[in-house]
């Protein structure tokens, strides 16, 4: 839906780069700018029925963007752009498929979302376990992710058959990247081993973590309807 808006009306763009300048934050996601699209959405002639989906699409496109090309830039004065790459598509194969801990805010999930590559990446620098022993953890990490997923946000709800489709392409992603760590060991490509192991074992914390929210969640609407 995004995508659409963008090719009918290309300065929607100059409106995200502009407005993101102007912006100051508040709690999460800035209210100025969620104003400024609703405004946008209704001069391109959106319906009222369509404009949260139409509001949703693009604040997603522009935190994504916002993310992404933060990372893009840091990383590649780091000179480590290419290992944030390879763990940006291990981390989006695994989040979209596996689920995991999403914050309902945006700066929070900005915020996280930086200091968390930043570990990630220094890790990276100073990790130095063998080959076997960082096969084993990825491919324990890899079997612990499918066991655990799929792990939908407290918003999400699927069907059974959706969350059992989920699973499935999931099995089939694992599969391939498993056959890719095994073929990193073979060939003894020890940086690229310790990427993996360390991006597979941070999805697998988020996937925990979401579990603990959803668990406690339900927890407490069970008792508010307990005590109603």
């Amino acid at each position: 839906m995004p995508s659409l808006l963008f090719a009918e009306h290309p300065y929607v763009l100059l409106f995200f780069t502009t407005t993101f300048r102007q912006t100051i934050w508040s709690s999460g996601f800035p209210i100025n700018v969620n104003a400024m699209i609703d405004t946008l959405l209704r001069k391109m002639d959106v319906s009222e029925n369509d404009l949260p989906y139409y509001h949703y699409g693009l604040v997603t496109v522009l935190e994504t963007a916002s993310v992404q090309l933060f990372c893009i830039f840091w990383t590649a004065f780091r000179n480590q752009l290419t290992d944030y790459l390879i763990f940006y598509i291990i981390f989006l194969l695994m989040r979209k498929y596996g689920g995991g801990f999403h914050f309902r805010d945006f700066l929070p999930c900005f915020i996280t979302s930086i200091l968390s590559l930043r570990g990630i990446l220094e890790l990276l620098q100073y990790i130095r376990l063998e080959i076997l022993p960082c096969t084993l953890i990825s491919s324990l990490s890899l079997l612990f992710i499918f066991l655990i997923a799929p792990v939908p946000s407290i918003a999400e709800d699927f069907t059974t058959e959706e969350l059992r489709i989920r699973k499935y392409k999931l099995l089939h992603i694992i599969w391939i990247m498993e056959v890719f760590i095994i073929f990193l060991a073979f060939i003894k490509q020890k940086h690229l081993l310790h990427l993996f192991m360390i991006t597979l074992l941070f999805t697998s914390s988020i996937m925990v973590a979401g579990k603990i929210h959803i668990f406690y969640y339900r927890k407490i609407i069970t008792k508010e309807k307990t005590d109603d």
